[in-house]
């Protein structure tokens, strides 16, 4: 930084590293000086320490020029000008969208070549990522983007990978991708499309906010069984509302905050809910009966973190009930337990889980990390089974669902024809009248429902006095509906068939029977 350099004249000084503002002011001030004061000001000292009192002429605007120049706001060479430079990197990050440079920890997208730096994706630990690096492995990597792009349900427009500069090629692009999700299954489905029954759990940490992913996911898959943990309902949520067509759903409320589990079974296999089996854990049991084989024991269980004795308790309850004795056993859930710390015995935790599986001869077979995140990889979400032999696949699926992956199994079977008759439950209105009706809700007793507490207190009473009024005089019912009968096929059309084919009958018993001829070929 150079000195203050001094400009003396009658009453002022001129500091030569003041700003431009400054400068302005003093320039207005010396053209209001006389002859002689401007020639005094324009004397500068040399800051010679030999020649102190020697000073040089400079012309006013030079002097102007040189204070302009000294001041710390103006720019020695400013350069032509211009638009003022925005910061644009190469490759910016899909979540931060500061640049990724060759320096930087980052994974690219498989989809849509788009860079996200390792730490705003959370997938991989440092070190994690050093390793992959070092060892030249591969990593498949799908941008928030990308993964919302694969929904059937999402917004594509703003997606990287579908913007483009002519409308005609955005037009074509948006059209053979709507062509190839009608025609294609989805990529991470493929291995539940299988020979054999698919059996998936998921830890959904409550139901209601995943059931329409979870609609679709079952209408893509036609998956056997469906088992859920931590589905956060209670008795106020009816099966009706979580229903999943051509599933039948059996469950176990925790009925406070969190927990719960439930399983969903699709509708042509024959089952049997086992409720006397661990009653006091949050587990839901369902015997599966298949032609020619054992029933197959499904449970699903889940183990709450703070429950240290789930795994004697569990036994226990298995030892009383002779529950595994001549079965198979699928046991599937998030039993909170890294399964690849198996091999401690300091915690007592992978000590009882050891001897349950020794107990009973299971087997756990997922050894992908079902939970991941920025800092943890852990193996969570087990499925123990009694008979590896009769396991052809299982792995994990990653849909994003949950902080938790899916897990999945698939058991051996000869292919079972699906029924081809279909039910829809309905209500009966056969004894319906808008009069009973209106008579059954003015004998219902509201008033407890106007003095409740809370909204919520209200509403569930309210429901519930509705329903059994619309229960009481329109029943549900099951009815039988025929899959492959032709749109076209009236009820008066099957009479026809019917009549014709029964005159026909009588004809060929009788030729001379003129008019069952007459109805079997009509002019």
């Amino acid at each position: 930084m150079m000195p203050n350099t001094t400009c003396r004249t009658h009453s002022f000084s001129l500091y030569l590293e003041a700003s431009s503002d400054i400068v302005l002011s003093m320039i207005h001030t010396f053209d209001s000086l006389n002859h002689k004061a401007k020639r005094s000001v324009c004397k500068l000292c040399r800051l010679s320490s030999n020649k102190e009192n020697s000073y040089y002429n400079i012309s006013p605007l030079t002097t102007i020029v040189l204070l302009l120049m000294k001041s710390g706001d103006v720019s020695p060479n400013p350069g032509p000008p211009g638009r003022k430079r925005t910061y644009n990197p190469k490759h910016p990050c899909c979540h931060c969208g500061k640049g990724v440079t060759g320096r930087s920890r980052a994974i690219s997208c498989d989809s849509c070549d788009q860079w996200t730096h390792n730490k705003c994706a959370g997938v991989l630990s440092n070190d994690a990522y050093d390793e992959l690096c070092s060892s030249g492995g591969e990593f498949t990597h799908l941008c928030n983007q990308c993964t919302l792009h694969a929904l059937p349900f999402a917004d594509d427009s703003d997606h990287p990978a579908i913007i483009t500069q002519g409308n005609d090629l955005l037009s074509e692009i948006v059209e053979d991708a709507a062509d190839q999700a009608t025609t294609e299954r989805p990529l991470d489905f493929e291995c539940l499309h299988s020979k054999g029954l698919n059996f998936i759990h998921l830890n959904t940490r409550s139901l209601l906010p995943k059931l329409d992913e979870l609609r679709i996911l079952a209408a893509n898959t036609k998956v056997a069984v469906i088992g859920i943990t931590e589905s956060w309902l209670d008795a106020s949520v009816t099966d009706s509302e979580i229903n999943i067509t051509d599933y039948s759903i059996l469950r176990r409320d925790r009925n406070r905050e969190g927990g719960g589990v439930c399983i969903y079974i699709r509708n042509d296999f024959i089952f049997k809910l086992r409720d006397d089996i661990c009653t006091t854990l949050e587990t839901v049991w369902a015997e599966l009966y298949l032609p020619k084989t054992r029933p197959i024991l499904i449970g699903v269980c889940y183990r709450p973190p703070k429950h240290t004795d789930f795994f004697n308790v569990l036994e226990r309850c298995c030892l009383d009930c002779n529950c595994f004795t001549n079965k198979e056993v699928i046991m599937m859930g998030d039993f909170n337990v890294d399964y690849s710390q198996l091999h401690s015995h300091t915690n007592p935790l992978h000590v009882s889980l050891k001897h349950y599986m020794s107990m009973f001869g299971m087997t756990q077979i997922i050894n992908t990390s079902t939970r991941i995140t920025s800092t943890t990889s852990t193996i969570l979400d087990l499925i123990l089974i009694s008979d590896p032999a009769k396991i052809s696949q299982c792995g994990v699926l990653d849909i994003g669902l949950s902080d938790h992956q899916i897990i999945y199994c698939t058991r051996k079977c000869k292919k079972i024809p699906i029924n081809r008759h279909n039910g829809v439950t309905l209500r009966s209105l056969k004894n319906y009248s808008k009069e009973i009706f209106e008579e059954k809700l003015h004998e219902v007793d509201w008033q407890v429902v106007l003095d409740s507490n809370s909204v919520h207190e209200a509403f569930y009473l309210f429901k519930s006095k509705l329903m059994a009024v619309i229960d009481n005089i329109a029943p549900l019912k099951y009815v039988r509906i025929k899959q492959r009968t032709a749109p076209w096929m009236t009820g008066e059309i099957l009479h026809l068939i019917h009549e014709r084919d029964r005159a026909f009958t009588k004809l060929k018993k009788d030729q001379r029977h003129q008019l069952a001829w007459k109805i079997h070929l009509p002019s």
